[in-house]
């Protein structure tokens, strides 16, 4: 992009601009309203202890979706948790051990508002795993998931969940 920009070339950028913005055409979507919109989502359907999980959130889009979905608590007077929000970058036993101390709480969260695919696909594992359903430490009632990347790896979930396991919903507008 540096290179595109100091050329003086012609580019459109998919995402935020975060360099530049003034001088730079951009295409992204409203990921507050995104993250405020997945929220509100799960409260409507009787869910008050949601987690918001996400990877690196040095990241725009990452900060802007947690920022809709603390709009969406504040709104409806739930109190934010910050134990509840969870940056779950980096190596994969790193993110189990971080989502295994989440969901063994008592008052773990009933569902999850999760910013990207393989972190979704990290939780679904976690929480389908039968030893820890063995040891109890999980709901008897099942987690729910809302990825708000949309779940685009499908040959990946085919690999790591049951057909029965996810289901593709567009939010109502």
């Amino acid at each position: 992009m540096d290179y595109l920009y100091d050329e003086g070339l012609l580019y459109v950028l998919i995402g935020k601009a975060y360099r530049n913005v003034n001088q730079t055409i951009y295409v992204d979507n409203d990921n507050i309203l995104a993250g405020k919109e997945a929220a509100e989502y799960l409260l409507e359907r009787g869910h008050s202890r949601i987690a918001c999980l996400s990877g690196d959130h040095s990241l725009i889009f990452n900060n802007d979706r947690k920022t809709g979905y603390i709009l969406a608590l504040t709104e409806r007077q739930i109190p934010y948790r910050p134990e509840f929000c969870i940056e779950a970058s980096g190596k994969p036993e790193e993110q189990s051990q971080i989502l295994q101390a989440l969901f063994s709480r008592e008052d773990r969260p009933t569902a999850a508002l999760v910013s990207d695919d393989i972190l979704a696909v990290a939780l679904e594992k976690l929480v389908s795993a039968k030893d820890y359903l063995c040891l109890g430490m999980f709901p008897s009632y099942p987690l729910t998931i809302l990825c708000l990347q949309g779940l685009h790896h499908r040959h990946l979930l085919q690999l790591t969940s049951t057909p029965a396991s996810w289901e593709r919903k567009r939010l109502p507008r």
